[in-house]
């Protein structure tokens, strides 16, 4: 009879535990989905919706997780231009760790929906590391100060050569033409809004030229940043009025 008892509460004990065990397992699913189609509804919501978002982390230590995410939630909005930048290039260098945790978030998807594309590009190494499927038109840039130094040496390069062989006149030399030259190279429009997370007042080499215009907001980290957070900063970037100049 006591061997009986004991035998029906281990197995009630099993059950309970398996029934846990696979909930858990999907709840990082439905929360996902969850954030996934408030961001195609949000997007519509939205005053403004930035065509080239960079998104800036200056802090020690990456969060992969937080920032597929972020790229995810951007492409489901419908954001054509995603730059992701640390100094040091760390992200550029773990690309294949990024890429897995995004092919991994994308799971959580419904197998019936259309998936569309994301491509990742590594600008400074010259190649494009594809497979990312999420949002048509989607382009993903990972960047680190290199890459601004760069093209600015390469366009300043350019332009000496120009000159020099009497096809570009000193007095030719404008912001159009040298926003020309870096467009040809970069192959993507200047910055909307930039993210930074951070504490640190600056946005240390992030595409110096390009950013000249650019909405600079702040966060104080990316680290377990919510779709609610997220939605609530291109909700503010909405309600920015630019001014150019005069």
């Amino acid at each position: 009879m006591f061997e009986t008892v004991i035998l029906r509460i281990v197995h009630y004990l099993l059950t309970v535990s398996t029934f846990l065990s696979s909930w858990f397992y999907r709840i990082p699913s439905l929360l996902y989905k969850k954030a996934d189609l408030s961001a195609r509804s949000d997007a519509r919501d939205l005053q403004k919706l930035p065509l080239h978002l960079g998104l800036l982390v200056l802090e020690d230590e990456f969060s992969y997780k937080d920032i597929a995410n972020l790229i995810l939630w951007s492409a489901a909005m419908g954001i054509s231009y995603i730059s992701v930048y640390d100094v040091n290039g760390v992200l550029k260098r773990n690309s294949k760790l990024l890429y897995d945790i995004i092919v991994q978030q994308q799971k959580y998807e419904d197998a019936e929906k259309p998936k569309k594309e994301i491509h990742l590009r590594i600008v400074s190494e010259d190649r494009e590391v594809s497979g990312y499927t999420h949002s048509t038109g989607t382009e993903l840039y990972l960047l680190s100060i290199e890459d601004g130094r760069k093209n600015i040496v390469r366009t300043a390069q350019h332009i000496c050569r120009q000159v020099a062989a009497r096809e570009m006149r000193p007095s030719d030399i404008c912001p159009n033409q040298i926003d020309a030259i870096i467009q040809d190279h970069f192959n993507c429009p200047d910055p909307d809004l930039v993210i930074k997370f951070g504490d640190v007042d600056a946005v240390l080499g992030f595409l110096p030229w390009q950013i000249r215009l650019s909405e600079i907001l702040s966060l104080p980290s990316h680290w377990g940043l919510d779709y609610k957070s997220f939605k609530s900063t291109l909700y503010n970037y909405g309600f920015i009025q630019q001014r150019f100049g005069t």
